[in-house]
């Protein structure tokens, strides 16, 4: 069970835990605000006088230290679809206050029970929300025939790992909800840090649709094209089907690219090929007129050595008879 430390002295820490009960545990080096994980078998009451849910007593005991542990915002999340919701939490992850971002977003919270949402854990407010959402038609009428629609949370805190941590946690449980509901509906959490924070409020937006578009902008050929302020008005699904669009579109051109280098690359090998061909033919001419000449000289060669034979007779002849005269 979690616990936050509300209270140190004399070795020993007083630790309110999230059902509301004050325990004395031995002091591990522990700091005043610090959330421990306890086991109940660890915990001891303090002189009985557990008073669960009893907000009273609990400030007479620790001065008043267990009323800012509950009250004091630690996490923020935000739920975006159109409607645009944000929840505070204190330590243990239970809401304590919620606020609408947009119209619709108050429109949602009108026609919740926001006495029953305050003090849930917070998976269990978003859950009720995207709940109602649905319920509101805000899933419906999808730009595409690939989602119904989409929802993007968006965690922050003082301590970052805190808030990665309920970004994962949110993504469970929110998936679990989205198959219950029976809707096609495409789920983003994100963990941002204090200053995408400050900037989303100055936009009077929520961290996570600010994200949203700004991955619009990246994913975009032209980025210029993509007017923040009017893009922050739209509804989640079409800013994720525009992404979608756009990413799309790179995996065309990329293919496209590549038909085109593969195309050039063949007329390449294919004009060589060709060269190829051509000096082959041009060597085998010139070895056939190579061959051919030579043939040539080997019979006049053989024709002068004939005559020459021819002559050497006659002559031989010529010589016996003047032999045979003498």
């Amino acid at each position: 069970m979690k616990s936050v430390v509300v209270e140190i002295k004399a070795g020993y820490a007083a630790v309110l835990s999230e059902d509301g009960c004050i325990s004395k545990v031995k002091d591990k080096n522990y700091i005043v605000g610090q959330v421990i994980e306890m086991k109940n078998n660890n915990l001891k009451n303090i002189n009985k006088l557990v008073m669960c849910s009893a907000l009273t007593a609990m400030i007479a005991i620790v001065g008043g230290i267990t009323l800012w542990a509950y009250k004091t915002p630690y996490s923020y999340v935000s739920l975006d679809v159109n409607p645009s919701i944000e929840y505070s939490l204190n330590r243990f992850d239970k809401v304590i206050s919620i606020t609408a971002v947009n119209d619709d977003g108050q429109e949602i919270l009108n026609e919740l029970e926001l006495d029953k949402l305050e003090d849930q854990k917070i998976e269990d407010a978003v859950a009720e929300t995207v709940n109602q959402i649905s319920e509101d038609g805000y899933f419906d009428n999808s730009i595409d025939n690939d989602i119904d629609g989409g929802i993007i949370i968006a965690t922050s805190g003082e301590d970052q790992e805190k808030s990665d941590e309920l970004a994962e946690k949110l993504q469970e449980s929110l998936e679990t909800e989205i198959e219950e509901i029976g809707e096609d509906i495409t789920l983003e959490t994100i963990s941002v840090g204090f200053e995408r924070v400050q900037k989303a409020k100055e936009l009077g937006v929520t961290p996570g649709k600010l994200n949203l578009v700004e991955k619009l902008q990246n994913s975009s050929s032209n980025p210029e094209s993509i007017i923040l302020e009017e893009w922050l008005n739209k509804p989640v699904k079409e800013i994720m089907s525009a992404i979608k669009e756009n990413k799309k579109a790179k995996i065309e051109q990329t293919e496209t690219s590549d038909e085109d280098e593969s195309t050039e690359e063949s007329t390449t090998d294919s004009t060589e090929v060709a060269d190829e061909i051509k000096t082959d033919k041009a060597l085998t001419k010139e070895a056939e007129n190579t061959n051919d000449t030579k043939a040539t000289q080997e019979r006049a060669s053989q024709k002068s050595q004939n005559k020459i034979e021819k002559a050497t007779n006659k002559l031989e002849k010529t010589e016996n008879k003047a032999n045979k005269k003498i």
